[in-house]
């Protein structure tokens, strides 16, 4: 690997500092960093390589440090293609714009969430949740949160009456085991993140009460200012993308499917955020 095909934006006295040439490519890319840099650059490179070859265009990787760095180079326009959560995009959509959803598994270009509790618990529906601790992955999260909120909401049930906090760390699997042991009454999680903690807690002591709304999937969004042929081509090459591509492989995504900015408008809601006119 060369500095000419990535970009680590870092701060602080360990920033790297490349030459410019290194910074001339066509096109950046960046995924949500959810991952160590060098597994970023493993699951986006082989995107990079197919995006390139089709779209005819040279792309830079750009690695953030942090999801704070990366929200804000992507409302400050610095990236021109993004892989990126349903619940960032809808606040960035202003200068990016959707243009495929990742589609992962059975369910399609499309996640939930669930309510869980112990096995043992007397909870049994939602109804029951009322005056309860319930831990949930972030206030922020599409199947982690705005899923449940939904739901809830629809059931005329007031979050305002069960007791929610977010999880140490913000990962799931703290939630599945604040319920394992007692610490809360009840979690919220990605319905796929059920078993996350299966290493940690017997699959047969925490019981699903409901599967709720559902949500859309991750966003490929572009840069709004991009030409319009450029957008074309690019959704093209991702829904033409095969399930043996091994651009898919490494995102681990089964396909991509087309998608619009008005597929997001849920997020908006169930957030509170205002729905553009369009």
């Amino acid at each position: 690997m060369t500095w000419t095909s990535v970009a680590f934006l870092c701060a602080g006295p360990l920033a790297l500092t490349l030459p410019a040439a290194a910074l001339a490519a066509d096109l950046t890319l960046a995924i949500t960093p959810r991952y160590a840099p060098e597994e970023i650059l493993a699951r986006v490179t082989p995107f990079k390589e197919r995006l390139e070859s089709t779209i005819g265009k040279s792309i830079e990787i750009v690695v953030s440090p942090d999801f704070k760095d990366f929200e804000k180079r992507l409302k400050g326009g610095e990236i021109d293609i993004s892989y990126v959560d349903p619940t960032l995009y809808p606040s960035a959509s202003d200068v990016v714009d959707a243009v495929a959803m990742s589609s992962t598994g059975d369910s399609g270009a499309r996640l939930r969430g669930i309510v869980i509790t112990r096995a043992d618990s007397p909870i049994v529906s939602l109804a029951d949740l009322k005056r309860h601790q319930v831990s949930t992955v972030s206030l922020k999260s599409a199947g982690g949160y705005l899923s449940q909120k939904v739901t809830l909401e629809q059931e005329g049930i007031d979050l305002t009456d069960l007791h929610i906090q977010e999880a140490v760390d913000n990962k799931q699997e703290n939630v599945v085991m604040s319920v394992f042991y007692g610490d809360v009454d009840a979690g919220f999680i990605n319905e796929d993140a059920l078993h996350i903690a299966d290493s940690y807690v017997p699959p047969n002591r925490i019981r699903v009460i409901q599967r709720t709304a559902w949500m859309p999937s991750w966003a490929i969004a572009v840069k709004r200012s991009l030409p319009n042929q450029v957008k074309t081509k690019l959704r093209d090459t991702l829904v033409g993308l095969k399930g043996d591509d091994a651009a898919l492989k490494a995102l681990d995504v089964k396909a991509f499917v087309p998608a619009s900015d008005a597929d997001y408008d849920v997020i908006r809601r169930a957030a509170g955020m205002k729905i553009p006119q369009r």
